[in-house]
């Protein structure tokens, strides 16, 4: 697995996916897709995008990408997720195979 770029992580029961980064050894949260959640997508925290697949929450413009501590305290109802990328976090950190 790289260590820097733009992965994604999804919960065992594939409901919800993260795409994310690992950047100066920290996990950088870009966006997040609910499947099955019928809310409009948003650029966080409320700006609506019409065009944007229902229950995404884009993580850019002024706010930027959150940490996943962040990621953690701003949408605390998705811990299973945060978990599934810390876990993955961790490997792609501990990679010793990987350049760093």
């Amino acid at each position: 697995m790289k260590r820097e770029g733009l992965r994604t992580t999804t919960t065992t029961d594939g409901k919800k996916t993260a795409d994310w980064s690992l950047t100066s050894r920290r996990p950088w949260i870009r966006r997040v897709l609910l499947l099955g959640d019928s809310r409009p997508a948003v650029q966080w925290p409320d700006k609506p995008l019409p065009t944007a697949q229902r229950g995404m929450v884009v993580f850019a413009g002024d706010a930027g990408p959150l940490d996943l501590a962040g990621a953690r305290e701003v949408l605390p109802q998705h811990q299973d997720l945060w978990d599934a990328v810390q876990q993955e976090f961790w490997a792609a950190l501990l990679d010793v195979n990987q350049p760093h």
